[in-house]
């Protein structure tokens, strides 16, 4: 399976990372390629800090390098380029607070939208399913539903 790049939109940046990451992260597009994921960064907001997970830090290098030329040393590159942990962020390893929350007391309630998302995040991430395809799944149910579907994770959480 070939790599993917995705770019978020952060609180005042943009993020790009070859992981999914949940909330409060957006996910705004999916690329195949680092400068395609670049590229369409600049374009959506060209006065925005782009910031590169440290998991694709030589890739950033590399794409740094072949626009600008390799005049300058690895560390100027690297003060010219920002970098965060994507690992802190991964949708396996956790779900926001207000979501476990509304799920421990199974409202009988419609999920909102930002639930259902750190939801289906979280089970593609755990189960390797389709994230559309969970999401096409889960959209529309309430917690009480949706605390059934995660009970056999509910451990991990």
């Amino acid at each position: 399976m070939k790599r993917k790049f995705y770019l978020y939109a952060g609180y005042y940046e943009l993020l790009i990372t070859d992981r999914r990451l949940g909330r409060p992260f957006l996910l705004l597009s999916t690329h195949r390629r680092l400068n395609t994921a670049i590229k369409t960064a600049k374009r959506n907001d060209p006065d925005a800090n782009i910031i590169f997970d440290n998991s694709i830090k030589e890739e950033a290098v590399d794409n740094f390098i072949d626009e600008n030329g390799d005049y300058l040393e690895e560390q100027e590159i690297l003060s010219c380029l920002t970098f965060f942990d994507g690992s802190a962020y991964d949708p396996t390893k956790r779900l926001t607070q207000y979501t476990v929350d509304r799920l421990r007391h199974q409202f009988d309630s419609k999920a909102t939208f930002q639930c259902v998302q750190d939801i289906t995040a979280f089970l593609a991430a755990k189960t390797g399913k389709a994230f559309r395809t969970l999401w096409d799944h889960l959209y529309g149910k309430t917690y009480k539903e949706l605390y059934k579907e995660l009970q056999p994770y509910w451990a991990s959480i």
